[in-house]
């Protein structure tokens, strides 16, 4: 089991997180889901290529709306949400897809409809004042693949 870890002083200090998530998995819909890197790509490629649901419900998780200033990630261009499916305006080009993060682990999972390439990033380590390491990683992967 890979285990996770946080910086809760957010000072490079890193420790084992689980006393942290272990009260929180299976609180909610949003609790952990265990998958590989690979698996998680071709579920969002299968999904956001039309082989999953029917079109109508894409239509529907792909309709977006402008979210509240205080939730927005401007460091990834995400200033609108679907319904299950998050957007991203990057220099890069328009991503699809979904972050996840819970104490000591992260994930994000973006598809370019556009070019049809997906990025999948998954962390087990986290500060709990944000994503902002991982944010660099992502950005760097990102500026890579532009190439």
């Amino acid at each position: 089991m890979i285990e996770g870890y946080v910086d809760p002083e957010d000072d490079g200090n890193f420790i084992n997180s689980k006393f942290l998530y272990r009260e929180e998995l299976g609180t909610g819909g949003d609790g952990g889901i265990a998958i590989n890197t690979y698996d998680l790509a071709i579920f969002f490629e299968s999904l956001l290529g039309g082989k999953l649901i029917s079109s109508t419900s894409l239509d529907q998780m792909t309709t977006y709306v402008d979210i509240p200033s205080d939730e927005q990630v401007p460091e990834l261009g995400q200033f609108q949400n679907g319904f299950g499916i998050e957007k991203y305006d990057l220099p890069f080009g328009t991503a699809l897809g979904h972050t996840g993060l819970i104490d000591g682990f992260s994930s994000f999972a973006f598809y370019f409809p556009e070019t049809g390439n997906t990025v999948i990033l998954m962390n087990n380590s986290a500060s709990l004042s944000g994503v902002g390491s991982q944010v660099s990683i992502l950005t760097e992967i990102l500026q890579v693949i532009a190439q």
